[in-house]
This record gives C-alpha cells, structure tokens and sequence, in this order.
C-alpha cells in the first residue's frame, strides 16, 4: 500500500506556508495534509493529444500515445493504457461533465467504432468528427455514423432509420432520458426527440433540451423566414435568429434567445420580446438559474451597454462574459476601455488590467466572493474579492470550495506549474498536470507529474469539518 502512496514532506518554506494558511482557518500543513496516490509511469511519453478535465467531482487526463508498434497509437486514462488501434478520431477522447466516463473512436483497417467503457461498438465507415456525446453522469452516449451513403444516428444500443444528413448533433437531457437532433431526407429537415419525428422544414437546427428534457426548443426555416418552435409552438416569423443564443433556465421553467427583425436586435423571453437595440453582443445573453434574473450586452452607437434586468448599465467601449452567481443574487461581467479591462461586480467597477484571463471569472457557490487572473505590466495576477496579488506567466481557472471559504488555482512559473490555496504555494510538486478543484465533498484534488510518476493529490484539510 505504501509504494502506491506518497505523502509531502515539508520544508522550511513549507512550513512557514503552514503557518500562513492556519490564519485563513485551514488545519496547519504538516505531512499528512496531502496525499498523493501513484496512478502509473508516464514517463518518456510523448502524446500526440493531451485532455485534462477538473470538475467538481475530481481530476482525469487522457492522452494519445504513439506505440512502439510503427502505425498504431493507444488512449491513456489516468496512466492506464487501452489496446492499440491504427487511428483515433479527431475531437476525442470525450468525458462526461462529471469526468468519471470517458468514450472516443478508433480505427481499424478502414473501419471506424466507439470504445466505451473498454467495450468496442458497431463498425462503420465513417464516424462524425464532433459528434460523441454523453449525457452528465456519462451512463449514455450518442454519435453519428455513416455507412454506404446514409447517415445514422446512434444513441446507447439503438441505430436510428437511414438518413441523407445530420443538420444537428444530438444533444442530451442531464438525466440523459431524452435525446434530441436534427435530420435530413429528401431535401427536407426536421427535428426528431426521442426517435420521434417532427414537421418538415427548408432547415431546422440548435436544437436546445431543458436540463429535465421536458421542453424542447429549436431553430427552423421556411419560405425565407426563420422562427422558433417551442414544445410544439411556432414563434413569430424573424429575420433572423442568434442561434448560439437558444437557452433554458436551470429549472426549465423559463426560455430565451436573441433574434433581429430588419435592423433591429432584441431579446425573446417567454415567447415576449423585448425593446429594439442596435446590436447584441454575441455570446453575453445570459439568464440566472431560476430564470428570474436576465442580462445581455447591447450596443448603443459606437459604445455597449450591460442590459441586467431591463436596466442599462453605463456605456463601455467593451463588453464581454457575464456570469450570475448560482445563487442569482450577484452579477459580474467583464468592461473595459480600449486601454484597459476590468471586472464589474453588482455595478461596482473592480481594478483595471490590460486584460482579463479569458475564461477564469467565477463567483462562490453562495456568490459572496468572486476571482479572475488578469494581466498587468506583462505578468498575470490572481484577483480574489478584488484585491490581486502575486506576478506569474500563467494563470488558471480559480475554485472555491463549497463553503466558499478557500480558494485554488494553477499559475505557472517559468517552466513549472504549480498549485496555490489562498495566496499560499503548495509545496512538492513543480509539474501540475490538472488544474486544482475543490470537489463538491470539500475535498481538494488536483493531478501532478513527478520523475515521470503520475500522482492524483489530494487533501481533506480544507473540510469545513475535517
């Protein structure tokens, strides 16, 4: 048991860092506070493809390796190796939103199959680049495969009838009940849910599930005019429609999309449309988990504006992300200047930057406190609650732990990726391989390379009760 367990040895440095995290209300570190199980040898590998994923419910990596047999290549997953195969597909391997599932495609001779859960499925001609899907918990997937001239639609088991083509990959409910796509025959397209078909159109496509899958949505065109169809009910005809933009509230109880009508830009929300704009920003509609709360940017002349429950904000010369705290009771987006980027937390502007680390804004789940990377004189920083320190190459994406008492990142020091919780170093490892995540159990996780070992880490001392 003790060689597939390492445990960290501290420094002097490290224990002055102990010291340091016991005033934000963590246990002090000494050698039991992380733990780092030996997943396999990873060294000497040179992967053709690397995929990390941290979600909350932990940390995987999947490669693609060259074998030593000229010709083939094998999938990875954690450092354990699957058999061989003489290609594998481009865009996979896929995991499932909770990591814990992983699929892709391989082939053999001319031939193309999915390998799931280390079980191979039908062989096919063509598999779609972009089309393996799981549903959240990973327990079913689709696909879509060609053979001979027709396209299927495969989902779990079950091949659906000849089709001329796919117009929308299938999508899942998060319980993976229903699945939705858009198909072609005979020069006419229709939406089909749960092997059902629906009316035939000139085009029909962004085909959007509640997260229950008891509503449906998707875009439709006919006669030159598109619309949406709702459950069944078409919308009023537009001139266009935002197709990017189709979303339902968490609960599923609430429905909205941008759309234009000439020059003017608007947002639909329950089937009522909203106060003409100049433009909408691609990408920035956004609405709160319950529904109750919407926000977009707008463009207003030769500046935008952050719409946030039908209200303007001031006039930016940018505008970009918008993020509700999960609560709804908060609202963050990024502003700026052509000079300048900074982060705006319910209206109060926050420190400028030369840029904000795209991707990197997140609030607590309780959304008191909110962090970012952002850049400034050539170094990024890690702003937490406003307040930004250190000077890195690189930042990553911040967690917070549930009880939104602690925070993570990755930043990256000249070669080395390394692990900090609130503004501290975890110390013995310099290769971080998976960005670090609080898991939604408290539980500190992150993955890291040490002499060609790879270790999954973890630490129970950040616990509200360890």
């Amino acid at each position: 048991m003790m060689n597939d367990l390492k445990k960290f040895r501290l420094c002097a440095v490290g224990l002055f860092a102990a010291f340091a995290l016991a005033a934000h209300g963590a246990s002090v570190w000494d050698e039991n506070t992380f733990q780092a199980e030996k997943l396999g040898v990873v060294k000497d590998i040179k992967p053709l493809l690397i995929i990390r994923v941290s979600t909350v419910d932990g940390c995987h990596l999947a490669l693609v390796n060259p074998s030593a047999t000229p010709g083939l290549v094998a999938v990875m997953t954690d450092a354990q190796s699957d058999p061989e195969y003489e290609g594998i597909l481009n865009r996979t391997p896929v995991f499932s939103a909770d990591a814990k599932h992983l699929v892709y495609a391989a082939r053999k001779g001319e031939r193309w199959f999915v390998v799931a859960e280390g079980k191979t499925g039908p062989k096919w001609d063509l598999i779609l680049e972009g089309s393996l899907t799981l549903n959240d918990d990973g327990t079913h997937l689709a696909y879509v495969a060609k053979k001979g001239s027709d396209w299927f639609v495969v989902v779990d088991d079950k091949i659906s009838p000849p089709y001329d083509e796919i117009s929308n990959m299938p999508v899942f409910s998060k319980d993976g009940q229903h699945v939705a796509y858009a198909a072609q025959k005979n020069k006419k397209q229709f939406m089909v849910l749960d092997e059902n078909p629906g009316p035939e159109y000139d085009f029909a496509g962004a085909v959007t599930l509640s997260p229950d899958g008891q509503r449906v949505a998707y875009v439709v065109q006919q006669g030159g005019k598109q619309f949406v169809v709702l459950d069944g009910k078409a919308s009023p005809n537009y001139g266009g429609i935002f197709y990017e933009s189709l979303q339902f509230s968490a609960d599923g109880k609430h429905m909205a999309y941008a759309a234009e009508r000439g020059t003017n830009r608007f947002v639909v929300v329950d089937e009522k449309s909203g106060p003409d704009f100049e433009g909408i920003l691609k990408d920035t509609l956004r609405m709160s988990r319950d529904g109750g709360r919407l926000a977009f940017a707008a463009r207003k002349g030769e500046k935008v504006v952050q719409m946030i429950d039908g209200k303007p904000g001031p006039e930016y010369d940018k505008l970009e992300a918008v993020l509700f705290s999960e609560n709804g009771q908060h609202v963050a987006y990024l502003a700026g200047t052509e000079a300048e980027r900074f982060v705006v937390v319910d209206g109060k502007a926050q420190e400028a930057f030369e840029e904000i680390a795209k991707n990197t804004l997140v609030f607590s789940s309780d959304g008191q406190r909110v962090a970012y990377g952002a850049l400034k004189n050539g170094k990024y920083r890690v702003v937490v609650d406003g307040i930004s320190s250190g000077e890195y190459d690189a930042v990553g994406v911040p967690s917070f732990s549930p009880d939104g008492k602690h925070v993570t990142y990755r930043v990256g020091k000249s070669e080395h990726a390394l692990v900090f919780v609130d503004g501290t170093e975890v110390p013995g490892y310099s290769s971080l391989v998976c960005e670090p995540v609080f898991r939604k159990d408290g539980v500190l996780e992150f993955m890291a390379a040490e002499k060609g070992i790879l270790y999954r880490v973890t630490s129970k001392a950040f616990l509200s009760n360890p």
